[in-house]
């Protein structure tokens, strides 16, 4: 990456993104969250800023406008962040850069008076990062110019995922978007020998029915480094998400705790979702199987859970395509160009 002298910010939502940079330096967190900041911020002269959590309101007045100042405005947060902002659109034109994290399932869940809304700022925002090419399809789909949208594979952390070829002989599965179906993966495991660790929030587990199987564990929001143990020593790890015909969490439900498992060698039993098809080859990178389906899912789990080689096998290649492509700094390394 050259130096160069453009003014970027970074606006963030949600978790306190100067905790996660702080535990990144620590090394007690992966850079997942930082969505490139870390590995762009050292290449402008000027360095990079964030801020967290603005709402549009009085107190924030001041700090709403001192973002006229800058020339590159980077968002993954829409709706909470870009649109409460949007009367900035009529003062100056900065070149805002919005993350399509779940852009596709607010659109389709909008009224038709808030789609066309959100749709008339999106159509003026300089660039539209999508995370799968499925996403880009259904933004040109709703009339959003192709020179405006851009694919950019998410990445993770390479450096704080390893590979490792730990063995605890259980299945792990993690996540605590509203896409994931606990539901079926508890279906397909209840009945067989084999400890299945879950790790998600309280929520995910709401619609299961009855009493959780002996040979289940359920653990709630544990920190990075526990996870990352945890991937280490799985045998098998399954990524089980609704299908597209649900709108609920990400649109690419599931895409964060998969690369995670990859980076660390192991092979990823997911359930199909056209917004993951740039990132899993069936056999190849990872297993895929049809959607909320219990019966397959446990046939499949019973097929290859003590094929160690072709476990290992899988588990090479997803470690591979996370060296070459779907890592960090792969990821802001293209986001940087556009910022020239």
């Amino acid at each position: 990456m050259k130096n160069i002298a453009s003014k970027v910010l970074f606006v963030y939502s949600g978790v306190n993104r100067a905790d996660s940079l702080n535990l990144w330096q620590c090394g007690k967190s992966p850079d997942n969250q930082l969505f490139g900041y870390n590995h762009i911020n050292n290449n402008f002269s000027t360095g990079i800023d964030f801020i967290n959590g603005l709402s549009f309101d009085r107190k924030n007045i001041k700090k709403i406008f001192n973002l006229l100042k800058y020339d590159f405005i980077l968002s993954p947060a829409f709706i909470d962040v870009f649109a409460i902002m949007s009367p900035l659109f009529f003062i100056k034109k900065n070149k805002w850069i919005i993350f399509n994290i779940n852009l596709n399932n607010v659109l389709h869940k909008s009224s038709t008076l808030k789609r066309l809304i959100f749709l008339f700022f999106l159509k003026r925002v300089f660039k539209i990062i999508c995370l799968s090419s499925y996403q880009k399809k259904v933004l040109l789909d709703y009339g959003i110019s192709e020179r405006k949208l851009v694919v950019i594979p998410f990445g993770v952390d390479k450096h704080f995922y390893s590979y490792s070829e730990g063995d605890g002989g259980y299945i792990l599965s993690v996540g605590r978007d509203n896409g994931r179906d606990y539901k079926t993966l508890v279906e397909a495991v209840k009945d067989l020998s084999i400890q299945t660790i879950i790790v998600c929030s309280k929520k995910n587990i709401e619609n299961l029915d009855g009493k959780i199987p002996s040979n289940i564990k359920i653990l709630f929001d544990i920190d990075y480094l526990s996870l990352r143990d945890l991937y280490k020593n799985a045998r098998l790890v399954v990524i089980p998400a609704k299908s597209d015909n649900h709108l609920d969490g990400s649109d690419c439900s599931g895409q964060t705790a998969m690369l995670e498992a990859m980076a660390c060698g192991k092979t990823v039993l997911a359930t199909y979702r056209r917004s993951l098809d740039d990132y899993l080859v069936n056999n190849i990178n990872s297993i895929v199987i049809d959607p909320e389906n219990p019966e397959i899912m446990r046939k499949k789990i019973k097929e290859i859970f003590n094929d160690k080689q072709k476990l290992k096998k899988i588990g090479l290649l997803a470690r591979k395509s996370i060296d070459e492509e779907f890592n960090s700094e792969s990821m802001a390394n293209k986001m940087y160009n556009l910022l020239k």
